[in-house]
Formats: C-alpha cells, structure tokens, sequence
C-alpha cells in the first residue's frame, strides 16, 4: 500500500463544537422592520376564497426570452444525422 500524504501546514483540525458567545450578540434586540421580514407572509385561508392556484394575466401572458429559447434548442452535437432517418 502507497504511503498516506502529508498534511497541509495551513490544516487548522476541527474546531470545538461549542464556543463563547459575544456579549454583544446576547444582548441584541431585533428592530421593526427586520421583525416584519422575518414574520412570514399572510394570506387569506382557503374558506374565504383564496385560491393559490390562480394564475396571474401577466404570468399567462409570458414568453421566453430569445436566450431561453436558445438554450432550449439540443446541443448539434447531439443531433446526429443516423436519427432523424
């Protein structure tokens, strides 16, 4: 069997699984704006007439742009010629 390479000098080992918390980091308190993106988004139940399934004029009314369209195409190499005979 081939001998087991060397490690790095740069290889730190594990680090501890549990380390101090700053006094800063305890002591935090979270501001409005960030509670309000935090807390997740409401929506009407389903009794009251919400459908999640509806979908909007603008989605329905979407095309791929000319980028899409060309990344849709088969690679020509993959195409080959003994297929389409």
């Amino acid at each position: 069997m081939s001998p087991p390479k060397h490690e790095s000098p740069r290889f730190e080992g594990e680090r501890a699984v549990c380390w101090p918390v700053s006094k800063a980091a305890r002591s935090c308190v979270a501001s409005r704006r960030l509670l309000e993106l935090s807390a997740p988004k409401e929506r009407r139940p389903l009794f009251e007439g919400y459908d999640p399934y509806v979908v909007s004029r603008a989605a329905r009314s979407a095309g791929p742009s000319p980028r899409i369209q060309q990344l849709s195409l088969p690679l020509p190499r993959k195409c080959s010629s003994r297929w389409n005979e």
